[in-house]
């Protein structure tokens, strides 16, 4: 899982974001909020101190006290937030007055001086006594001092606030990591084994929490045994029902190869019908002339070279025709039975190829059998009549769209006491797409010309069964190739009863 994709890494990235929005928002409000509640504070401060002064200044203005008032200046100038004070005569001449130095200490104001006024609020009081007025108060604050501790608050509230997002977050994320994040992984691995067909998995200790990943778990685990239930029922009806299609399959052949077998003996068989016909006239005329006493010499001579000829087409259609009934006997008979027996494989699927003539002869394709006379092979001769027919059923059906004429061979050769026999044609060969399931059950190219993608799967399962193995080489347009090892067998042990 990538970090960037993790589902606490997107809960820590949302909680940071919202919580440090809310502190960034919150801290400019609360900035406001102090610094006006700090103005005030400080505003009304001034006007304390104003009226202070006022009350302070007009006896020592009326009796003329420079240095009482000068005094009562100075102290009122430990306010750092008052940049000067001045007092001014009624005429409007300078009476006494002190303003702030750079390094911070007061300094009298000159009479005849004139200052830049840089205050942030200037304050002017009348200074009366006895109902006389007597002059004014100036007051010139400057409120730096009141900005830099509202800073300095905000930079505490500040780091204060990060330190508790920055906990909170962690908190959080350790919580949601427990609670949530581990039980949703655990959820998706139990997801991700049921998705790769494990239905053995089950959610543990997630089923006994009350929330919604609770019921999740507990749902899950449920359809969980459901769906193992149902894959266990259907994988039964699958397995009987391949069974019964590979059976059908192997009786449709069978069935397809008694009617081309019966349509083949039927031609010789009718030639010997009508020659045993000939011969039955033949007979007849000679027995008519005998009786008439009208059989010469010439006629006996004629009947016995047409009685020979006949016979021996008799023979010959007759004897054909036993080849072809012998051979199918045979065959069937093995598909028939499971008996073990020691079988030349060139003559054995010499057999084959005469049995299935039939279903070949009428095709221009050409069958060489390269196998040498020495091989023998122990084992289930029909199984291996079921191989070499499924094989050449699938090329006529497969691998000549055309019908261009083929090559087709059959060839092997012994490897490690094992017969290694190998099956090609040149056909138009197997894509890669199809090539990962050619041996799969029920897959075909040909559904809608009656296909029923068991031919391949039946030789699969007949190679497997005989402890042998099976591969297939392809490319489009090149043909294919089919490799298989079949062991020889040994005679299964029956115990004792």
């Amino acid at each position: 899982m990538k970090i960037r994709s993790s589902l606490s890494i997107q809960i820590f990235g949302a909680a940071l974001l919202i919580l440090t929005l809310l502190t960034f928002a919150g801290g400019f409000f609360i900035s406001i909020v102090e610094k006006q509640n700090e103005f005030t504070k400080a505003q009304q401060e001034s006007l304390l101190l104003k009226d202070q002064l006022v009350s302070l200044l007009q006896e020592a203005v009326w009796n003329f006290a420079y240095s009482q008032a000068e005094t009562m200046l100075v102290v009122a100038m430990r306010d750092e937030r008052l940049s000067y004070a001045r007092i001014w005569n009624s005429d409007g001449t300078l009476f006494s007055g002190f303003s702030r130095a750079e390094d911070g200490e007061p300094v009298s104001v000159q009479p005849n001086t004139v200052y830049a006024d840089a205050s942030d609020q200037v304050i002017y009081a009348e200074l009366n006594y006895a109902n006389t007025l007597l002059g004014m108060l100036e007051l010139g604050f400057v409120y730096d001092s009141v900005i830099r501790n509202i800073n300095r608050e905000l930079l505490a509230f500040s780091l204060r606030s990060v330190f508790i997002v920055l906990a909170g977050l962690l908190i959080l994320v350790i919580y949601v990591k427990l609670v949530i994040i581990d039980a949703i992984a655990n959820l998706n691995n139990a997801i991700s084994r049921i998705g790769h067909k494990d239905f053995t998995v089950r959610v543990g200790k997630e089923i006994r929490r009350q929330d919604e990943i609770g019921s999740l778990a507990r749902n899950l685990n449920r359809m969980v045994e459901t769906i193992q239930e149902y894959s266990a029922g259907l994988e039964g009806m699958v397995a009987e029902r391949t069974s019964r299609l590979v059976e059908s399959e192997k009786l449709a052949f069978l069935g397809s190869l008694t009617s081309g077998v019966a349509h083949e003996i039927n031609t010789p068989v009718g030639v010997g019908v009508t020659a045993a016909s000939h011969m039955q006239e033949l007979i007849r005329n000679v027995r008519d002339q005998l009786a008439a006493g009208q059989l010469t010499r010439s006629a006996m001579d004629n009947f016995f070279e047409e009685a020979d000829e006949t016979a021996n087409i008799l023979l010959m259609n007759l004897q054909r025709a036993s080849n072809f009934v012998t051979s199918f006997k045979k065959i069937t008979a093995d598909q028939s039975n499971e008996d073990l027996r020691l079988v030349n494989l060139n003559a054995y699927i010499g057999e084959i190829l005469f049995s299935l003539r039939p279903r070949l002869k009428n095709t221009p394709h050409t069958i060489n059998l390269n196998i040498p006379e020495s091989i023998s092979w122990y084992g289930y001769p029909g199984m291996l009549s079921q191989i070499v027919s499924n094989l050449l059923m699938n090329t006529l059906a497969h691998a000549y769209p055309d019908k261009q004429a083929g090559s087709i061979e059959l060839s092997a050769d012994v490897q490690n006491d094992d017969i290694l026999l190998l099956y090609s044609d040149d056909g138009s060969g197997i894509g890669p797409d199809n090539m990962a399931r050619i041996f799969q059950p029920f897959f075909t190219t040909r559904r809608e010309q009656g296909g029923t993608g068991l031919g391949l799967y039946i030789v699969y399962n007949i190679v497997s069964k005989l402890g042998g193995s099976i591969k297939c080489e392809s490319k489009p347009g090149e043909g294919v190739r089919f490799i298989m090892t079949l062991p020889q067998q040994t005679m299964p042990q029956h115990k004792d009863v």
